[in-house]
């Protein structure tokens, strides 16, 4: 609890990558709902892949700055167990006999397809160029959850 009264809220954002569940197209409203914000606050929803977090404060900040709201209320909501599994193919229908492509959203997500990259190999690269050890990475890792 945050001690904040929900009246209190001038703005609400809302954060995910990937869609975890029905509801997530309304993911801030529906958020801001359930913590009992009044219906007219607006609410926002922010995805930045990996700098979705940061790009909430970011908005927040902003929007204190420009005098737009004294109070945002700011979410993260990754879930990334959660990430479903999709037929992009199926919504016509399909043959029988036809083959059923699937698409797990966890690892499309990983996978940049415009330069052919994934999140792996971008990790891996940042690493190399910086000289990050596995050992300092885990260290930081740790730290993170103190």
């Amino acid at each position: 609890m945050s001690g904040v009264a929900p009246a209190d809220v001038d703005s609400v954002i809302a954060g995910s990558v990937a869609q975890a569940s029905f509801d997530a197209y309304l993911l801030p409203r529906h958020i801001g709902l359930y913590a009992g914000v009044p219906q007219q606050v607006p609410a926002l929803h922010a995805q930045r892949v990996c700098g979705t977090g940061f790009e909430l404060l970011k908005q927040a900040a902003e929007q204190i700055a420009l005098g737009q709201a004294k109070c945002v209320l700011c979410v993260g909501t990754e879930s990334m167990s959660r990430n479903p599994i999709a037929a992009y193919t199926h919504r016509g229908g399909f043959g029988l006999g036809a083959p059923v492509a699937f698409k797990d959203f966890l690892w499309e997500a990983l996978m940049d397809p415009a330069p052919n990259v994934s999140m792996i190999q971008t990790a891996e690269t940042l690493a190399q160029r910086y000289g990050i050890t596995r050992e300092q990475v885990d260290a930081y890792a740790e730290r993170s959850f103190s």
